[in-house]
């Protein structure tokens, strides 16, 4: 099932063996050479290019919900100022330091 939100976000998920614990990537995503702007499989609702990608994996093990995780990220990213904040982080240290203020 397609994971992209709209305003260019994507919020794939699963579970796997292969973590031991909730682990999560959120990746500033550069897809102009893609037709389109499109990335396969992470369209979003309203078309625009994905420009954000949080990915969450939680071991198969745990029977912890982890949508509560994603929700609070779709909640930070759909606030307009807040994403357009995030797309102007330039490393991952700014990226952490934007996420710890807002979190």
């Amino acid at each position: 099932m397609p994971t992209g939100l709209d305003n260019g976000i994507a919020v794939p998920h699963g579970r796997t063996d292969g973590v031991n614990q909730i682990t999560g990537v959120l990746a500033l995503v550069d897809n102009s050479e893609n037709e389109n702007g499109i990335i396969p499989d992470y369209e979003t609702i309203d078309h625009s290019k994905i420009q954000v990608l949080c990915l969450t994996l939680i071991p198969d093990s745990i029977s912890t919900p982890y949508f509560q995780l994603i929700a609070a990220f779709i909640r930070i990213l759909q606030d307009a100022e807040n994403l357009d904040q995030l797309l102007d982080c330039k490393t991952s240290s700014e990226m952490t330091r934007f996420i710890c203020s807002v979190a």
